[in-house]
C-alpha cells in the first residue's frame, strides 16, 4: 500500500468519526435508585437537590414520643379543667366533715350526769371501739343534731368522795359521737338499765353496782353535776354558768336505725 493511500484512509476515518460519533454508553444505574433517576431526568434532579437531608430512625422515634407525650398532656389538662369544679367542691365538703368530726382542740373531759336515753361524747378520741354513722337526727329541742358515729367508751372513775376510794371502770355502750356537743353526756338511766345497780341523788349523785357497792359519784359543775374521773384529767371545757339542756332523747325507731347502721 502506498503512502498516498494511507493518508487518504486516515482522512476518511477522521471524517467519519466527526460526522458519525459513537453512541454514548448508558450509565449503570445505582442499585438502590430507580432507572428514571439514573437516566438523569432534570425534574428529578431538581427535586433531589431541594429535598431535606434524611434523618435517622432514632430521631424520628424521639419526635414521635414527644408528640405522643404532648398529646397525652393536653388530654390530661382537659380532664383536670373539666372536673376541677366538682373535685374542689368534694374536697371542701370532706374538709368540713372532718372539721365537724374532729375539731382541732384538746379532748373534753366534762362527763355531765344527764337523763335521756343516750350516752354521747364530743371527741372521737374518747372511743375505744368506733363505727361511723354520719346521720342527722331531730333532737328534743326541735333542732337537728349530726351523729358522726357510735361506739364504746371506757371511763375510769372514783367510786366515792371518801379518801382512798377505789377506782372503778364504767363501760358505756352505744355512745353517740356528737362533735357539736358542749360536753359529754353520761345517761344514768341508760347505764343502770343495762348494767343494773341503783342511783341516789342526795346530797349528790351517786351510783352503785349490782352488789350495792359504790361505783361512781358526781360533783357540782356549772350549775349541774359531772362524773368525778380518776386522776382528774384536764382538757377543753365549753360549758358556762347559764341555763342549758344537755339530755339527749331519741325515739326508739330513730335510735335503732342509728345503732344498726352499717
Amino acid at each position: 500500500m502506498t503512502k498516498s493511500t494511507l493518508v487518504t484512509t486516515s482522512k476518511a476515518d477522521k471524517y467519519l468519526r466527526v460526522n458519525n460519533p459513537e453512541p454514548r454508553r448508558a450509565e449503570t444505574p445505582l442499585p438502590h435508585m430507580p432507572q428514571t433517576i439514573a437516566a438523569g431526568s432534570h425534574e428529578t434532579n431538581r427535586h433531589q437537590a431541594s429535598a431535606p437531608p434524611f434523618r435517622n430512625s432514632n430521631h424520628i422515634q424521639q419526635r414521635i414520643r414527644q408528640v405522643s407525650y404532648l398529646h397525652q398532656l393536653i388530654l390530661l389538662l382537659g380532664v383536670i379543667m373539666g372536673e376541677s369544679g366538682e373535685f374542689w367542691r368534694d374536697v371542701k365538703e370532706a374538709r368540713k366533715r372532718r372539721k365537724q368530726e374532729n375539731p382541732p382542740r384538746r379532748r373534753c373531759w366534762d362527763w355531765m350526769i344527764v337523763s335521756g336515753n343516750c350516752h354521747y361524747a364530743k371527741n372521737r378520741s374518747s372511743f375505744q371501739v368506733y363505727r361511723r354513722v354520719g346521720q342527722t337526727v331531730h333532737n328534743c329541742t326541735g333542732g337537728d343534731t349530726y351523729i358522726a358515729g357510735v361506739g364504746t367508751v371506757e371511763l375510769y372513775v372514783r367510786a366515792s368522795p371518801k379518801r382512798r376510794s377505789p377506782t372503778r371502770k364504767l363501760v358505756l355502750d352505744n355512745v353517740l359521737h356528737i362533735p357539736s356537743a358542749l360536753c359529754n353526756g353520761f345517761s344514768i338511766n341508760t347505764y343502770h338499765f343495762t348494767h343494773g345497780g341503783t342511783t341516789r341523788c342526795s346530797p349528790f349523785f351517786q351510783g352503785t353496782d349490782r352488789q350495792g357497792s359504790a361505783l361512781w359519784y358526781g360533783q357540782p359543775f356549772r350549775g349541774l353535776e359531772k362524773l368525778v374521773l380518776a386522776g382528774n384529767p384536764q382538757g377543753e371545757s365549753y360549758l358556762d354558768d347559764g341555763p342549758k339542756l344537755l339530755s339527749m332523747t331519741l325515739g326508739k325507731t330513730e335510735l335503732d336505725e342509728i345503732l344498726s347502721a352499717d
